[in-house]
């Protein structure tokens, strides 16, 4: 990517921090288990979107796997940096979008006790407009 933050741009704190991150991280919330990772579980690299249907949900294996063992209610990734809320199964899968200015900067706040998933749209002054509720 042309627009991403080169190495020589982070500092040596930063690297160290960044490099002692777990690809993958589990939580227990009031309704269930949570994962957070980047991808879709270990993979990194393998995404689902908010225009996903059909086949590209179907032959989704990593995906299908999280729906079909059931080990997390929650699953709160990125990769795509398309904010999300959609529900397979039990299995609810939260992307909370992207901070980039030029790609409808946004972020998202859940509560997890009142299962309700909070979208905020940052506008071009750094103001917050509160945009929309989801049940998760």
């Amino acid at each position: 990517m042309s627009d991403a933050t080169q190495i020589d741009e982070v500092n040596t704190q930063s690297r160290r921090f960044i490099a002692g991150l777990l690809p993958m991280q589990t939580f227990q919330t009031v309704p269930g288990n949570l994962l957070l990772c980047h991808g879709i579980a270990e993979h990194d690299m393998v995404r689902v979107t908010p225009d996903d249907f059909g086949y590209a949900i179907e032959s989704n294996f990593e995906l299908q796997d999280l729906i079909r063992f059931k080990r997390f209610r929650y699953v709160i990734n990125g990769h795509t940096h398309r904010r999300m809320v959609r529900t397979f199964g039990e299995t609810v899968i939260i992307n909370g979008g992207t901070l980039k200015h030029d790609e409808a900067p946004c972020f998202l706040t859940v509560d997890f006790a009142s299962k309700v998933a909070q979208l905020y749209e940052i506008q071009e002054n750094l103001g917050v407009a509160d945009n929309e509720r989801m049940q998760i």
